[in-house]
Parts: structure tokens; sequence; C-alpha cells
């Protein structure tokens, strides 16, 4: 339970920081404005990048839910809704790191008047997995 409690309170305060740290401008978000929700989907995966690769786990899945204000700001509290089950605490927490830093370092996105008026508010989840070292077919 007392390991539970130091994930949780952790978590909290990655969260904290995502939502409350000042945000530079983000180089890895193409310059061009968002116009579509793929876009959106595809420049959040762009700026994730998972952990040093010795303290990574093959195959990781996190999926995670936010909201973006109409100026593409995060609007709320990003949820993690789903981790790898046989993940380690540890690797969880290191997964959870990773995407709250993502978002520090891609947020605000550059959303078209058009998308900002249709996004603003409504939550949407982003699914990452780290494909590193796996062979694909």
């Amino acid at each position: 339970m007392m390991k539970f409690i130091q994930i949780h309170v952790a978590c909290t305060a990655i969260v904290a920081v995502v939502v409350l740290a000042p945000k530079p401008a983000c180089s890895e978000v193409r310059k061009e404005a968002l116009n579509t929700i793929a876009e959106v989907g595809a420049a959040l995966q762009r700026c994730w990048r998972p952990p040093a690769s010795n303290m990574s786990r093959t195959g990781m899945q996190i999926t995670y839910r936010v909201a973006f204000t109409r100026t593409g700001e995060i609007l709320g509290k990003p949820i993690i809704t789903f981790e790898s089950p046989d993940a380690s605490d540890e690797e969880r927490l290191r997964y959870r790191i990773s995407v709250a830093e993502a978002l520090m370092r891609c947020t605000p996105l550059p959303f078209t008047e058009a998308l900002g008026n249709a996004i603003a508010g409504r939550p949407i989840s982003i699914r990452l997995i780290d494909e590193r070292g796996q062979r694909r077919i």
C-alpha cells in the first residue's frame, strides 16, 4: 500500500509540473498549424521520447487522455488510462515521466482556428508503444 501511495504522489507531482510549468515553443512540432485530430495525434507522438534504452521495456504501452483549449494549451490534467499490465511500478513511473516531459516540451500546440474551435474541451486519447528493439514483419 505504501508503494502505491508513493507512486500516486509522484504521478500527481508530474501532472502538476506539466500543467503549471512555463511552456517554451516546441521545435519538434511542425511550424504550420495543425488542422485535424490525426495531425494532433501525430504531433504528440513525434514529441514523445521513451525512457533511455537501459531503463525501458520493449513493447511497453501507455495511453493517456488529454484535452486542449482553443489555443492548444492543456486543459485540466492529463490522465493515464492504460499501461502494459506486466510492467513493474518503476517502469510505469518512467513512462509516465516521459509522457509528462513530452507534453511539457510540445504544448501549446499550433491549432488552426477551426480545429481549435472543434477540439476545445474534448478529450482525445493518445496511445504510445515503445517499439525500439522489436523486429517488424
